[in-house]
């Protein structure tokens, strides 16, 4: 397997393997390498028990955790970082919907039958280099077929997040839901309910990063599961109307949450509530929040007029006796200025110029700046106190909050042009 992390993960199976016990790669890695893919994680399965992992592990002066050692799950720490090593199992009853009340350490094969998807419940053992496949994993991996291990009913009332994995491999992966797993996916959509905020956006964003995004979120939407995940925002947010490819998760977010930010149906207060609910940082909230003010100085594209302007002090004067329309080219010049020097632009710029249909945006954007000696993404220093009270008199409290503002905001205009 190509990974940086693969030496240390033969070693830990070589040292179970030595010490008399059963060891081999499990789940996502080994489809991940059958695939050609290089995996991130890695995830060793044993006969050991957790104490005899420790056991193992300390005799040769390595650290671990007992992170999960009551559901049988010891934590290595490798030279190239965690190994989860977990003890054989096979799970008990599921009340919460989310964990096994109870588990019972069992076999390799015993094992396998609890995991989710056939693609994710093969094992393969460094020391005979052998692929070891108990549910047919490989035969849906040739077929290209999401698969739940057993009855496809009972894997989801076991875990309400696996209705999630599910639609969220066809977008890793670009797979299709085998026909009794969709439907079981669908008919459980409503227990994501019982799945937490948080792990709900962390699936979430695994999907929209996925190589076969736009595929994931049809088939997300399809099944219903949108109106559970999303239940204010859905018909808002779906259908996804443009590509995903090329563009980093952050993007990715903001092109999905696009059409909040034009729509009128969203209140200011619970457009920021709910996406506190759902666990997106303050910093992500913030860069919604932005754009969704500013957004309208873009409409008709870029302001490029070398014309003699205001300045931005008469712009407002007018503005303000309604002498001036919206377009105006001042105002909208000034409000585009203020955001192009914002250092969140670089951030969003791609996905102005995508979402907003304007060709060559970016480079406009730049073009536009350099002419008046700005920059993208770096503000202009905000004048000091003593500067504007050289210029505008002995002003104090807010009336020179007011003018410092004034005086930036009318350099930003009167640049070189």
């Amino acid at each position: 397997m190509q990974s940086p992390k693969w030496p240390d993960v033969e070693l830990v199976c070589a040292h179970l393997r030595t010490a008399g016990y059963q060891a081999v790669v499990a789940g996502g890695a080994v489809r991940d390498a059958w695939l050609g893919l290089s995996p991130n994680e890695f995830d060793v399965a044993t006969s050991a028990t957790p104490d005899q992992i420790e056991a193992v592990f300390r005799g040769l002066a390595q650290k671990t955790i007992g992170v999960g050692k009551s559901f049988g799950v010891i934590v290595v720490l490798a030279d190239s970082g965690p190994i989860e090593v977990a003890t054989f199992r096979a799970d008990g009853a599921y009340t919460d919907g989310r964990h096994p009340d109870s588990i019972v350490f069992s076999n390799l094969e015993h094992d396998a039958e609890r995991r989710d998807f056939t693609i994710n419940a093969m094992f393969y053992d460094p020391a005979t280099k052998e692929l070891i496949d108990v549910v047919d994993g490989i035969r849906d991996l040739q077929s290209r077929v999401i698969r739940a291990v057993g009855e496809p009913a009972k894997r989801f009332q076991e875990d309400a997040l696996r209705v999630m994995r599910a639609v969220r491999f066809t977008a890793q992966l670009g797979f299709e839901l085998e026909p009794a797993t969709e439907r079981a996916v669908h008919a459980a959509a409503g227990t994501l309910t019982k799945v937490s905020r948080e792990r709900l956006t962390v699936e979430f964003d695994k999907l929209l990063i996925g190589r076969y995004a736009e595929e994931g979120l049809r088939c997300f939407q399809r099944l219903e599961l949108d109106r559970v995940v999303f239940p204010l925002w859905s018909p808002i947010l779906f259908p996804l109307t443009t590509s995903l490819t090329g563009f980093s998760l952050e993007e990715r977010r903001l092109h999905f949450f696009w059409p909040l930010l034009q729509s009128g149906e969203v209140a200011e207060s619970t457009f920021e509530l709910t996406l506190k609910e759902y666990r997106y940082g303050r910093d992500f909230i913030l860069l919604l929040q932005w754009l969704r003010r500013e957004l309208q100085c873009f409409d008709g594209g870029l302001v490029e007029s070398s014309r003699p302007l205001l300045p931005a002090s008469e712009v407002d004067r007018l503005w303000a006796k309604h002498e001036l329309k919206s377009t105006t080219l001042d105002r909208r010049l000034l409000a585009q200025l203020l955001v192009l020097v914002d250092p969140r632009s670089r951030r969003v710029l791609r996905v102005l110029e995508n979402r907003l249909e304007i060709p060559g945006l970016l480079i406009g954007a730049e073009e536009l700046l350099n002419r008046r000696g700005l920059s993208l993404g770096q503000a202009p220093k905000i004048p000091g106190a003593a500067e504007v009270r050289a210029l505008r008199g002995p002003l104090e409290g807010a009336p020179l909050g007011a003018a410092i503002q004034d005086l930036y905001r009318e350099r930003l205009l009167r640049a070189k042009f």
